[in-house]
């Protein structure tokens, strides 16, 4: 068992498109919740033809400044949400014992 080295390997992920000459190409990443698209190039392109497509490579990874997220507010702050409805728990409780302490109690008859 001697000389045994370790290799991980994962399943190849592709990027087919049609390259338009003098255009360049950015890859968009790391959304969590968008489903994966499908699109008719598999269906339209020989799959040998996929299969020799020249490799490419990508470059520097760049942070987009301009990204905003697009989870509605009371996702992207949670914590408020609960404090908030904490705090309108506690007023009302404090308005029904309120209420209950200021009406007068009947005898009975």
């Amino acid at each position: 068992m001697a000389g045994l080295v370790p290799e991980l390997y994962e399943t190849p992920r592709r990027i087919v498109f049609r390259q338009e000459p003098g255009r360049s190409y950015r890859v968009v990443y790391g959304h969590s919740r968008v489903s994966a698209p499908s699109y008719d190039l598999a269906r339209l392109t020989d799959p040998k033809a996929i299969d020799a497509a020249a490799a490419g490579t990508l470059g520097p990874e760049a942070v987009n400044p301009d990204y905003v997220d697009p989870a509605p507010w009371t996702e992207r702050h949670p914590i408020l949400l609960w404090i908030v409805l904490a705090v309108v728990v506690l007023a009302l409780g404090a308005l029904a014992v309120r209420a209950l302490q200021s009406t007068p109690s009947r005898a009975p008859d």
